[in-house]
């Protein structure tokens, strides 16, 4: 998926060097990319589960996203610890009845959906155009929901 994005990124002359990129999710999919992004110079941004969000505006470097892996696949623990673990991370709870996802709230150049599906609705859409972002690139199945609500005219 990274391979992909960096790939969409230069037809326009660019690179994931320096990019901004939210990623959602927390697991093996959203992990992994998360390492490319790395490897590629890009700034992980956030990660999320089904409780919460974390946001790092420093973005995540490779002993973050260790501590990460170790969490979510050794301890099984919940992304909120991230936030007790680096105190300068914004910690954002996950409304389950709300329509949309936090996670698509903050400025950044690349989105990488790696959750679940329906992560994307329009409102979420819009979002991200207002935040700048220029590239999504799932790695989730059905990212997005059925109709409207923002205008990419």
């Amino acid at each position: 998926m990274v391979y992909f994005a960096a790939e969409m990124l230069a037809i326009s002359g660019q690179t994931l060097e320096g990019k901004r990129c939210l990623i959602s999710g927390a697991g093996n999919v959203a992990l992994f990319v998360a390492e490319k992004v790395l490897e590629f110079g890009g700034r992980v941004l956030t990660l999320s589960d089904s409780t919460a969000i974390i946001y790092d505006e420093q973005g995540l470097d490779p002993d973050k996203l260790a501590f990460v892996k170790d969490l979510k696949n050794v301890r099984r623990g919940r992304i909120a610890e991230y936030g007790e673990r680096y105190p300068d991370a914004v910690y954002v709870s996950r409304d389950p009845l709300s329509d949309q996802n936090p996670v698509w709230s903050f400025p950044a150049d690349c989105a990488l959906p790696c959750a679940t599906q329906n992560e994307i609705n329009g409102n979420d859409a819009a979002r991200l155009l207002a935040g700048g972002v220029g590239l999504v690139c799932e790695g989730a199945n059905m990212l997005c929901t059925s109709g409207g609500g923002a205008d990419f005219s």
